[in-house]
């Protein structure tokens, strides 16, 4: 698999130069020194999601080709909306595949991302569960554009059961998560991502859309 090093020398986290973004992109600067941290300590482990250990994960931003939807998948365990997206396998060579294959999975919408350059990088903090001890989830998203009436179904193992697309203005004022779910740790990135993502999305939009 493409390393995920090779990823962090060539990748600049995204700043529009605006005053508003600055503690966003901040958040984000922290996000890559803590990956970059795991990754010196856990060498190529980090693609395995060894149970407490810091994990790696790929993931899509969709938008439809008008940019005024997002696509998300309510997962009903967790009872919050996300981007489709989860751990690396073998089988991906890279973290562009890891997201491909994933989208695919979960929704059965086959598309490649429009760059292979992540349009995110972020850190969660998931706490202690039925699934392993509290640790870091490292995620890597990509940009997806698809056509608004693009085919998809639901892949409805692990409760994750329904797809939608939702205005990018209301996705952008949305939290991330149920804060009384316990889920993820409480810390900054939970109320701020979603406004990053819609940010960038925006930018892409004026840059190569217009």
């Amino acid at each position: 698999m493409e390393t995920v090093r090779f990823l962090l020398n060539n990748y600049k986290p995204f700043n529009n130069r605006k005053t508003s973004y600055q503690p966003l992109y901040d958040l984000e600067c922290n996000d890559i020194e803590r990956l970059r941290a795991a990754v010196a300590k856990e060498g190529d482990d980090i693609y395995k999601h060894l149970p407490g250990h810091p994990c790696i994960t790929g993931s899509s931003v969709v938008v439809n080709m008008e940019f005024t939807h997002t696509l998300l998948l309510y997962h009903h365990i967790h009872e919050f909306h996300k981007q489709m997206g989860g751990h690396t396998e073998e089988c991906d060579k890279d973290l562009p595949e890891c997201s491909v294959r994933e989208l695919c999975e979960e929704s059965e919408i086959h598309a490649a991302p429009l760059f292979r350059r992540p349009i995110d990088l972020i850190t969660w903090r998931m706490i202690e569960s039925k699934q392993g001890p509290e640790h870091d989830v490292h995620d890597v998203a990509f940009l997806f554009v698809v056509p608004g009436d693009i085919k998809f179904n639901a892949n409805p193992s692990g409760g994750k059961k329904e797809i939608m697309w939702m205005p990018l203005p209301e996705f952008r004022d949305a939290e991330y998560i149920d804060r009384n779910k316990p889920t993820f740790k409480n810390n900054p990135q939970n109320i701020e991502y979603n406004q990053r993502i819609y940010e960038k999305i925006m930018w892409f939009k004026k840059k190569y859309y217009h």
